[in-house]
């Protein structure tokens, strides 16, 4: 009797151990298959995190902001403002008629640079290019301002942030881009599309050659532009102009990475580049004239350096620089 008991008490502690160690080979196993999918998860949120990183890199344009520091130097930033061409293209996609959409455009330019049109879209009638500034708070400039100005206001005090007039780059794209397609039997639109997320405050435009739209505006006003010029371009010369534009929308990493860095050389000026400036028989964007490097002589930039047309004061476009040694 006691050896079956025995016998018994043995044969249920086998059993017992038997199971314990089926389930710490299981949670063995569990614990392993855990720890592989986090791996694999840390794994493909680094790589995918530096692809991303670097696709950003690659859409980086000349959407900048500048701000002032103490000693009354500019500092250019680059934003990338995706979210707002993408909001252009979903909105001008719905413009009725034949056309084609071009984003990201690096249009060669005669000193061996590139410039670069936000968003294009190639129309019934005609050519459009749309600047987009995704930007909020108040806004305020005209046509003929080089610098425009983006306000917040936080109760008494007001930040202000200093930004190139957007007008004027969108003007040097289309001379850049009617430059390169060597026809200007079409017309051409210039657009500037801010984000919905500000007011435009005070701005102020007289010539009629460009728009400044938010953009919940922008499709009645492109749309109306459409009807207006309807039978400006062909079908046929439409997908002829988007063949010949669509490979300047496919540049590798190292081409975008030197057009960023044309970016800030065309803004930063040490001292010896600010003497020798002239030397470089650079063309006006606007009417083709020697630019040149010259000294504000009054005004809160008295004493700054900048670069001008030489053909003033018929041509009036000016480029601020930052003096890096001044910094």
């Amino acid at each position: 009797m006691l050896k079956c008991v025995r016998g018994t008490h043995t044969a249920f502690i086998g059993l017992e151990w038997s199971m314990y160690m089926n389930y710490f080979i299981l949670w063995t196993v569990f614990e392993f298959l855990c720890l592989a999918v986090a791996f694999a998860f840390l794994i493909y949120y680094v790589i995918s995190g530096k692809y991303n990183s670097q696709a950003k890199s690659n859409r980086q344009i000349e959407n900048y902001v500048v701000t002032t520091s103490e000693s009354g130097n500019y500092y250019y930033d680059f934003d990338k403002g995706e979210s707002g061409e993408l909001e252009v293209r979903n909105i001008i996609r719905k413009i009725d008629g034949h056309k084609k959409i071009l984003s990201n455009l690096y249009i060669p330019t005669p000193d061996g640079r590139t410039t670069e049109i936000d968003v294009l879209m190639i129309h019934e009638s005609g050519i459009y290019l749309f600047e987009s500034k995704n930007y909020s708070g108040w806004i305020f400039g005209n046509e003929k301002q080089q610098e425009w100005v983006q306000s917040f206001s936080n109760g008494r005090k007001s930040k202000k942030i200093h930004f190139p007039n957007p007008i004027i780059q969108n003007h040097v794209h289309m001379k850049w881009l009617q430059n390169f397609l060597r026809d200007n039997s079409f017309p051409f639109y210039s657009f500037i599309v801010f984000g919905n997320d500000c007011e435009l405050k005070n701005v102020t435009i007289t010539s009629g050659n460009h728009a400044v739209v938010e953009q919940y505006q922008l499709f009645d006003c492109v749309n109306r532009t459409a009807l207006a010029h309807q039978g400006c371009l062909q079908p046929e010369k439409i997908d002829e102009l988007y063949e010949k534009l669509m490979p300047l929308t496919q540049k590798s990493l190292a081409e975008k990475e030197k057009h960023i860095e044309n970016i800030r050389e065309k803004y930063y000026f040490s001292s010896d580049e600010i003497e020798n400036f002239d030397k470089k028989e650079l063309k006006c964007p606007f009417c083709g004239s020697k630019l040149v490097m010259r000294k504000a002589a009054s005004g809160s930039h008295k004493g700054r350096h900048f670069v001008g047309c030489s053909n003033y004061p018929k041509c009036r476009y000016i480029q601020n620089i930052v003096e890096m040694d001044s910094q």
